[in-house]
C-alpha cells in the first residue's frame, strides 16, 4: 500500500513522543527493510531526522537517519541531498572536521547538477563559521561566489562573507557587503533571509561573549555598553534594515520579533513594546505572537511597579 511507509514513519515519531524508542526503532527498521525503494523514501527519513534533531535533541540518532538516507536513497531526490548536508553539519558541529570534509566532498560529487548546490555549500560554510573555522567558511563562500556569480543563491555567499567580516570585527566591511546585497539583490526572494542571517550572526557573537565571560545570558546582568551589548545593538541594526528597507513579508515578523528581543539586552523596554506590537498587529498567526502579547503585559506591569 502506498501509504504504509508513511504510516511507519508516523508510528516511529509517535512512539518516540511517548519515549518508547524500542518500538520507534522497530518502525524505523520496517521503513528501511519492508518497502523497498518506495517513492519519497528520502523525504520520510529526512522528516524523521528533523524530528529527532529539532524536537527530541537526539542529534546522534538524527545523524544515523540522515546517514542512512544519504547512502541508500536515490540521488534524484532533493531530500537525499538535504540529509547529506545535515550529516556534514553534524560532524562539523561535533568537531570531527575530517568526516565533515568527507561528507562535503560527497555532497559536491553526488549532487553536482542539483539546483540547490550553491546555497547548500553556503549553509555548510555557516556551520564551519559557527564552529570557529573561519578560513574554511571563507573558502566555501568564495567558491560559491566565483563558481556561480549569476546564480540567485549566491546571495547566501555574499551574506556569508559579511558574517566572516563581522566575526573578524571588520564592521565597516560587513556593512559594505550588506549595502551591496540590498542594492544588487533587491528582487531576490531570499534577500530577507540572507540579511536576517547577518543579524543573527551578530546575535550569536554576543551570546558567545556572554558565555565566555560568566556563562549567564540573564538580561539583568547585561550592560548595554559592554562588548556583548554592542553586538546585540549591531544585530538589531541589521534587522531594522529588513524592517525599513525591504518589502514586508512573513519573514519580516522574525526581524521585528528578534529586534525586540535585542532590546531586552539593551535596557530599551519601551522600544521592545513597539517592535512586539508590530508583530501582534500584522502577524497574528506568527509562532511568537502569543509571547509578544505576554511580554508587553509583563513590561507594563514592571513599569507600573517602578512608578
Amino acid at each position: 500500500m502506498p501509504q504504509a511507509p508513511y504510516a511507519a514513519m508516523r508510528m516511529a515519531i509517535e512512539y518516540s513522543k511517548l519515549d518508547d524508542e524500542y518500538n520507534a526503532d522497530l518502525a524505523i527498521e520496517r521503513l528501511k527493510n519492508d518497502y523497498g525503494d518506495f517513492p519519497k523514501k528520502a523525504e520520510n527519513f529526512w522528516k524523521l531526522g528533523q524530528f529527532y534533531r529539532l524536537d527530541k535533541d537526539m542529534y546522534d540518532k538524527a545523524a544515523q537517519l540522515y546517514g542512512y538516507a544519504a547512502d541508500n536513497c536515490t540521488k534524484d531526490d532533493d531530500e537525499t541531498m538535504f540529509c547529506r548536508i545535515e550529516l556534514a553539519k553534524y560532524y562539523i558541529r561535533t568537531g570531527d572536521l575530517a568526516k565533515g570534509d568527507e561528507q562535503y566532498n560527497k555532497l559536491v560529487t553526488e549532487f553536482a547538477e542539483n539546483q540547490w548546490l550553491a546555497s547548500s555549500i553556503c549553509f555548510i560554510g555557516d556551520t564551519y563559521l559557527r564552529a570557529g573555522e573561519i578560513d574554511l567558511a571563507s573558502l566555501l563562500y568564495n567558491k560559491v561566489a566565483a563558481t556561480w556569480p549569476n546564480d540567485p543563491q549566491t546571495i547566501y555567499a555574499k551574506a556569508g562573507l559579511a558574517k566572516v567580516a563581522a566575526q573578524l570585527g571588520q564592521d565597516k566591511e560587513a556593512n559594505q557587503i550588506t549595502d551591496e546585497i540590498l542594492a544588487n539583490y533587491a528582487d531576490n526572494p531570499d534577500i530577507t533571509e540572507a540579511i536576517y542571517g547577518i543579524g543573527e550572526h551578530y546575535w550569536n557573537i554576543a551570546n558567545e561573549v556572554i558565555h565566555a565571560n560568566d556563562g549567564s545570558p540573564s538580561f539583568n546582568l547585561i550592560d548595554p555598553n559592554s562588548e556583548h551589548g554592542t553586538y546585540f545593538r549591531k544585530a538589531r541594526d541589521i534587522w531594522d534594515r529588513i524592517i525599513n528597507e525591504l518589502p514586508s513579508s512573513h519573514s519580516t515578523a522574525k526581524a521585528y520579533f528578534f529586534a525586540g528581543e535585542a532590546c531586552s539586552y539593551l535596557g530599551e523596554e519601551l522600544e521592545k513594546i513597539e517592535y512586539f506590537q508590530n508583530v501582534i498587529d500584522n502577524w497574528p498567526d506568527y509562532r511568537y505572537t502569543p509571547h509578544c502579547e505576554y511580554m508587553i503585559g509583563y513590561i507594563y506591569e514592571n513599569l507600573r511597579r517602578n512608578g
